[in-house]
């Protein structure tokens, strides 16, 4: 098995141990959809990028009260342009389109309510593990090179962001930068916006609760 299978097993292995956590704690289940806007740093002066719209989805499980973990899994569609200068008169420009697996852990704080409450405001960061899934790269608008790119598998990077829970709906907006060259052939690294809207479902209470209901009753 090679490194790349590894990395992906361990994570699936640690995000099992996490759901399978949640049916003993407080947590609740969340599905969404995900607008992105993205682009590359560390770019040549020579390479000016400009922001494009992505989209994707996915689903996370939220665990704790004011402080809580969140692990989670979701698949994005990445794209990008940049030109590149070679000259006066030469001028190339890029379009890329990259479909992403990403497997977010965040760590987060609820500064007003909690995971129960109807209307509660969140901020969080946390490491986030990308997989390259497909890539298509069009130079001028002809044809395909993505296999000139030699675009990495395997990247990480982090988020931040802050988020909003309205009864069953929520919001979340966050910066992603990633941390991984997306090519050995270049310093250059993604980095973005998203925001993700979708439903939360609370699963379970803390089974202390029943537990201190009726030592609160007996006394």
């Amino acid at each position: 098995m090679n490194n790349k299978a590894q990395t992906m097993r361990k994570l699936l292995l640690i995000l099992f141990f996490f759901v399978a956590f949640g049916a003993y704690a407080q947590s609740e289940l969340k599905f969404y959809y995900d607008l992105n806007c993205s682009s590359y740093y560390n770019v040549p002066k020579n390479e000016p990028t400009t922001l494009k719209t992505g989209m994707g989805g996915g689903f996370s499980y939220l665990y704790g009260r004011k402080l809580y973990i969140e692990p989670g899994i979701m698949f994005a569609q990445h794209r990008k342009q940049y030109t590149k200068e070679n000259g006066e008169d030469v001028k190339l420009t890029a379009k890329i389109k990259e479909q992403m697996l990403k497997v977010p852990l965040h760590i987060g704080l609820h500064l007003f309510g909690n995971e129960r409450s109807h209307c509660a405001f969140r901020i969080y960061l946390g490491p986030t593990y990308a997989c390259s899934l497909k890539s298509s790269v069009k130079v001028n608008n002809i044809g395909d090179v993505a296999d000139k790119f030699d675009f990495k598998r395997s990247r990480w990077g982090a988020d931040a962001g802050v988020g909003l829970n309205l009864y069953f709906f929520f919001v979340d907006v966050l910066y992603e930068q990633e941390f991984s060259k997306y090519s050995d052939d270049t310093n250059k690294r993604n980095m973005g916006f998203q925001v993700n809207a979708g439903l939360r479902f609370t699963l379970r209470e803390n089974a202390s609760k029943p537990k201190q209901a009726k030592a609160d009753a007996n006394q």
